[in-house]
């Protein structure tokens, strides 16, 4: 397991299979964890803010601007 989640309570968990999705709220502060239990997996992740659906996460400049897919303030 991740270190992100350590000391931390799981509010909601989600198992797909291949080819499913899911669509949930979040608010400020929490985080969300996706995990490949199988392993060789792939994981979209697509974010928008609920206030404007135009302002949204972009993994790939994420990746681009950090060298990381992990995301950072400013």
């Amino acid at each position: 397991m991740s270190v992100g989640l350590v000391g931390r309570t799981a509010i909601k968990a989600e198992r797909l299979r291949p080819g499913e999705g899911a669509a949930f709220e979040m608010l400020a502060g929490q985080v969300v964890q996706v995990v490949a239990l199988d392993g060789k997996q792939a994981a979209s992740l697509v974010a928008f803010t609920g206030d404007d659906h135009r302002e949204h996460l972009s993994v790939a400049q994420t990746r681009v601007r950090n060298n990381s897919i992990m995301l950072e303030l400013g």
